[in-house]
């Protein structure tokens, strides 16, 4: 899948973290991503878990009212290797193939994912994405 996207970095130091900022259909995001959740078992988790709760209140705001929306981004981190920026007259995108989910994580935004997608998967929701995370970054 493929996204025009805008690169920036907040800093001018190279080791500092690069930033892709793109939209993308709820349902995609939710093909390409994983969530690792908080729990004994899993360690490297990032996200509590999943409360079906607040997905629903979500999806019933978004229902209510037309003019509803979530301008909010998702904030994700994409590992080396798990994408490919494509740079071509001018324009910039960023590719992600969904059967590579190794090394991108959602560490912001899972239940506002899960509520768009309850109410419309083709729903675009915003993305930030840190390319090539630390740990740290991740956390």
């Amino acid at each position: 899948m493929n996204y025009p996207c805008v690169f920036f970095s907040q800093r001018e130091d190279a080791s500092a973290p690069k930033f892709c900022m793109f939209h993308a259909p709820v349902g995609q995001v939710l093909e390409w991503a994983t969530i690792p959740r908080l729990s004994p078992d899993e360690p490297a988790g990032i996200q509590r878990a999943k409360k079906d709760s607040k997905v629903k209140a979500i999806a019933k705001f978004l229902k209510v009212d037309p003019k509803n929306t979530i301008p909010t981004a998702i904030v994700v981190t994409l590992a080396e290797g798990s994408f490919t920026i494509d740079e071509k007259n001018g324009a910039s995108s960023i590719t992600l193939e969904p059967a590579n989910k190794e090394g991108r994580f959602v560490v912001d935004g899972q239940h506002r994912l899960y509520g768009l997608d309850l109410f419309n998967s083709a729903s675009a929701v915003p993305i930030v994405a840190i390319l090539n995370a630390s740990n740290e970054e991740k956390a």
